[in-house]
C-alpha cells in the first residue's frame, strides 16, 4: 500500500483530526461529501485548493482507520480507497450524461 503523505495530524490543527496536508480541512469533512453523494468535480470546485490525490488519500484514509476492527472482526468486505474513488468517478461521469442529455432536450424551438 502507498503511504499516505497528505494526511496530517497536528493537535494545534483542528483539534487533532485528520486534516489535509495541515490545513484546516479535515478528512471528515471530505468523507461526508463524498457521502452526500457529492461528485469529484463538485469538491473540487467547492475546494480549489484540493486535488483528486487529497479526495483520494482520504479516502484510503477513513478505510483504513474506521474500518479496521469491522474488516478484521470480518462484519465488513474491505474496500480500498482507489475502489471507491473510481465509484465516484464512475458517478460522475454519469451525472455529466445526464446532465448533457436533459440540456439537449431543453432547446426552445426557432419561431422563424
Amino acid at each position: 500500500m502507498t503511504p499516505l503523505t497528505r494526511i496530517t495530524i497536528d493537535p494545534d490543527v483542528m483539534g487533532g483530526e485528520p486534516c489535509i496536508r495541515g490545513m484546516r480541512l479535515t478528512v471528515a469533512t471530505i468523507i461526508g461529501l463524498v457521502a452526500s453523494g457529492r461528485s469529484l468535480p463538485e469538491i473540487l470546485a467547492a475546494y480549489p485548493y484540493l486535488d483528486e490525490e487529497d479526495v483520494r488519500e482520504s479516502l484510503s484514509y477513513i478505510g483504513l482507520d474506521r474500518r479496521f476492527d469491522e474488516i478484521k472482526s470480518g462484519l465488513v468486505k474491505p474496500v480500498s480507497g482507489e475502489e471507491v474513488f473510481e465509484r465516484l468517478r464512475r458517478k460522475s461521469e454519469e451525472r455529466r450524461g445526464r446532465h448533457a442529455s436533459t440540456s439537449e432536450g431543453s432547446e426552445k424551438p426557432d419561431k422563424t
